[in-house]
């Protein structure tokens, strides 16, 4: 047994390596914002790291230690793009990263683990273990989709990996001490946990949605209570005062400002494909807009916060918005609009009325619709 349980610590050790490669690079990217640092190039480093590292431990050569962190490292990038496409066409219910990152992560794991197999000749047991990597990712994935507050992310990011690396390790020295018929029986059980785990991972932000809204005061965790106090510092810092100029670009690239419409109460949306909530929003918007859809002294403005203008073009054509998009190419979180109302989460909803004051931040659809209904009630 003591060469089974050797076995899963370098799987560990391994991975618990990759992921600090990755926290690093979060934390990197996220103090010189660079978004692909933290949501790409860390985790890829993570898998290649992870990998390469255990079959190094194992075995002691460095030629194909590399080629397995290489192939690795190319999953991960490529099932990133496939996560991505995946969550593009059913409409950003993976939100934000998550669900892209884990459909990689999987990715990574089965090409990954197929390449260990293959260079340690270890073909016998490769299904299992294929199976067992895609497994402990969704398993680890399974973080992302708790509501963001209850774990840190840098122990999100430890437990996507490291549980990775431990179920390869355990489903390794399983098969090499079981016969191959209690390994097929195995590996049913673990096919049917990874379709559960799956659908749990591309529903993510749903789910986290789902979480949150469940949460009484009661039930709110620090992280809760210092973002809530955060947004009613915002309040009281911009609520009551007169709306800046916003001069900027609409998604077709004309120009559009706010002093143009003025005598009019303005509903800003922050939002951004990739944002779970902001597309779990839609539905009810999309109903604000056509309830208020012949008033000409309303406008809804919607303000993406997305890095490409063909990602927010693309979905508004899909969903069929059809209201005002404005867009600042390769702004993203810098767009100018949001700097100016301090925008720090999505989505978020701000109300201008006809004198050009600001009169709420950070409300929900429901709050906006009654208070846009009390505002053109007034002559």
């Amino acid at each position: 047994m003591k060469k089974e349980s050797r076995i899963v610590q370098l799987s560990m050790l391994s991975f618990t390596g990759g992921s600090i490669i990755w926290i690093i690079f979060y934390y990197f990217g996220k103090k010189v914002d660079i978004p692909s640092l933290h949501m790409l190039v860390g985790p890829l480093l993570g898998a290649s790291v992870g990998y390469g590292g255990l079959y190094l431990l194992q075995h002691k050569e460095w030629k194909p230690s590399i080629m397995v962190g290489g192939i690795s490292g190319i999953s991960f990038f490529v099932g990133y793009i496939v996560g991505q496409i995946i969550v593009q066409i059913i409409g950003g219910v993976g939100g934000y990263w998550s669900g892209a990152t884990g459909i990689a992560g999987m990715v990574a794991g089965v090409a990954g683990t197929g390449a260990y197999c293959a260079m340690a000749k270890e073909r016998s047991i490769a299904i299992s273990m294929m199976l067992a990597a895609a497994l402990g990712f969704a398993l680890g994935m399974f973080a992302f989709v708790i509501p963001w507050e209850i774990f840190h992310f840098s122990i999100r990011i430890a437990l996507f990996l490291v549980t990775g690396g431990a179920f390869i390790g355990v489903m390794k020295s399983y098969c090499q001490t079981s016969s191959v018929a209690q390994c097929r029986r195995c590996n049913k059980h673990l096919a049917m946990l990874l379709a559960v785990f799956v659908i749990l991972m591309v529903f993510s932000a749903q789910i986290r949605l789902i979480c949150h809204n469940w949460k009484s005061a009661s039930e709110l965790t620090t992280a809760d209570k210092v973002y809530l106090s955060r947004q009613v510092e915002r309040k009281k810092g911009l609520t009551g005062k007169p709306v800046p100029e916003i001069v900027t670009t609409a998604l077709d690239e004309s120009a559009w400002a706010l002093s143009d419409h003025k005598g009019k109460v303005i509903l800003l949306d922050f939002w951004a494909t990739w944002c779970g909530p902001c597309i779990g929003a839609l539905p009810e918007m999309k109903i604000l807009h056509e309830k208020f859809r012949n008033r000409l002294d309303f406008l809804l403005v919607g303000i993406s916060l997305d890095a490409e203008r063909d990602d927010p073009a693309r979905f508004c054509k899909n969903e069929g918005i059809d209201w005002i998009q404005l867009f600042e190419p390769g702004k993203a979180w810098r767009n100018s609009v949001a700097e100016s109302f301090e925008v720090k989460g999505i989505p978020d909803l701000c109300l201008i009325n006809k004198e050009g004051i600001i009169v709420g931040i950070h409300l929900s659809v429901a709050d906006a619709d009654r208070m846009i209904k009390e505002l053109l009630s007034k002559k």
